[in-house]
């Protein structure tokens, strides 16, 4: 059994991910002290985002599967500016005018957004310092 949406589905139930090629977003996580690769594939609705036990389809912004995964590992949310930036990609990705080193590299500098979020100096409370 696994845990999707609150609910407990089995193996048969869990969503599969896509055949195509996927695209990485690099996560860097202070819980681990270093980056995940979260597998994304670009589909007709939104994003399909896999990585351990979150996996599932997306809205364009990454919702809910990226916030899913930012709350297992402990990484501050939101974080500014990612679901703004995947709603951009996704829309010029789906309109293809990017080609597939262009959203990988556009996916490589969101995930450079949310190192920046977690590298920020943090309160002793282990919150982040408000620039």
């Amino acid at each position: 059994m696994v845990i999707i949406a609150n609910r407990s589905v089995t193996m048969a139930e869990f969503p599969k991910e896509p055949e195509e090629p996927y695209f990485t977003l690099p996560v860097y996580t202070r819980r681990h002290g270093n980056t995940d690769h979260y597998r994304v594939w670009l589909t007709k609705t939104g994003w399909f985002i896999a990585h351990f036990i979150h996996n599932g389809p997306a809205d364009p912004s990454g919702q809910p599967i990226s916030d899913r995964n930012f709350k297992q590992d402990y990484v501050d949310r939101p974080v500014p500016g990612v679901e703004e930036a995947m709603q951009s990609i996704w829309e010029e990705a789906s309109a293809g005018k990017l080609s597939r080193e262009e959203i990988q590299s556009r996916l490589n500098w969101v995930g450079e957004l949310i190192e920046d979020s977690e590298r920020a100096p943090r309160t002793k409370s282990g919150r982040k310092r408000r620039r």
